[in-house]
């Protein structure tokens, strides 16, 4: 079955969703699960603040830098809850680049059985240009992916 879980996280609802089955099935058959959740890349956060009219200045900056670090350590520690009350091991960390590729990669690199991803994240703008994260993932992972709606 699954001894190494990689639960990719935007925390949204369904992301939640996503960690509580994770951290279930963890539980169950002594799984690890490494959480992660993926900063996109500074020019890529400045598009999408454009194409949404969202306030987004000064995207190079190391403050604005650093806000979205400690949003993402934020989101990591929101996941991490969930998965403390399913009785789950786990691990988590910041990852930078495109969401769907970086995950993807992780897997691989690093020999997970399983993805787990909420089917409906909260980067509904980035959906519009870029499709499902969630899609993505299952096209490009080389291992299991669950889709939790």
């Amino acid at each position: 079955m699954f001894h190494r879980i990689l639960l990719a996280t935007d925390g949204s609802d369904s992301a939640l969703r996503a960690a509580q089955a994770a951290g279930e099935l963890a539980g169950k058959f002594n799984a690890e699960v490494l959480v992660i959740y993926v900063l996109l890349p500074v020019p890529v956060m400045e598009k999408i603040a454009l194409e949404t009219g969202d306030q987004f200045s000064g995207a190079g900056s190391v403050a604005s830098i650093q806000g979205l670090s400690q949003a993402g350590e934020r989101i990591l520690a929101r996941t991490a809850r969930v998965l403390d009350q399913a009785g789950a091991r786990y691990s988590a960390r910041l990852e930078r680049g495109h969401p769907a590729k970086r995950v993807c990669e992780v897997a691989q690199e690093e020999s997970y059985d399983a993805i787990f991803i909420g089917r409906q994240g909260v980067g509904r703008a980035a959906a519009l240009s870029w499709g499902s994260v969630a899609e993505e993932i299952s096209r490009c992972a080389s291992c299991s992916v669950v889709i939790v709606k």
